[in-house]
């Protein structure tokens, strides 16, 4: 579960908000296991 938000928190850090600021990321888990 970790690893989820740790990826999650990474693509927020590369979000682009130009306008509203509002900065989102995800990450999901496959059925395999990979995130």
């Amino acid at each position: 579960m970790r690893d989820l938000v740790e990826a999650a928190l990474a693509a927020r850090a590369r979000a682009y908000a130009p306008y509203s600021k509002f900065r989102v990321g995800a990450a999901v888990r496959d059925e395999q296991g990979r995130v």
